[in-house]
């Protein structure tokens, strides 16, 4: 079976399409097919019921054990950069004497802010997808993100700083992964 895969850009010049003996049009599959946009059959994007009905419910499990490892790395990512973003208030931000070394430490927190929200976001739609699942017993495991588990705090990591006898880490910071 030859498979050709044609980008399909409007700028394309005709003897592209030539080359593939391929003739452009509406009817082709690369016409069609947008993968950015296609959703992936998984039982968690089927249903249910539907997986009931197709009799695939080995699929379940299967994506429960894929959204498990997906979590155990996002929330891995979480920590090594909000760590991250600790060490850059530390050594960069807070002895930035001169502006122009100030607005480069904040664009690296910004950075890092960034990369963080978008780890947090995926944690959330994975989440999302081991409620679809039922999987309630990693649902206890695996608690929703709130906007408040993504601050930082050094105080907390200095357990002998005055008035930090009753701070505790947030549910993540001491998740075995």
């Amino acid at each position: 079976m030859n498979l050709a895969f044609v980008d399909n850009d409007t700028d394309a010049p005709e003897d592209d399409w030539e080359e593939l003996d391929i003739e452009p049009s509406e009817d082709h599959p690369t016409a069609v097919f947008h993968p950015k946009i296609t959703i992936i059959p998984l039982p968690s994007n089927i249903g249910l019921a539907w997986c009931n009905e197709l009799s695939v419910t080995d699929l379940v499990s299967q994506e429960i054990t894929l959204r498990e490892g997906q979590a155990n790395n996002l929330l891995h990512l979480l920590w090594v950069h909000l760590a991250d973003k600790a060490v850059l208030f530390h050594t960069t931000v807070h002895p930035a004497k001169l502006q122009a070394w100030s607005t480069r430490a904040w664009a690296q927190v910004h950075s890092v802010e960034w990369v963080i929200r978008l780890n947090s976001h995926i944690y959330t739609k994975c989440w999302q997808h081991l409620v679809k699942l039922e999987a309630f017993g990693l649902l206890e495991k695996y608690q929703q993100l709130d906007e408040k588990d993504l601050k930082t705090s050094a105080v907390v990591a200095d357990s002998n700083s005055w008035g930090q006898r009753n701070s505790t880490l947030l549910w993540f910071w001491s998740f075995e992964v």
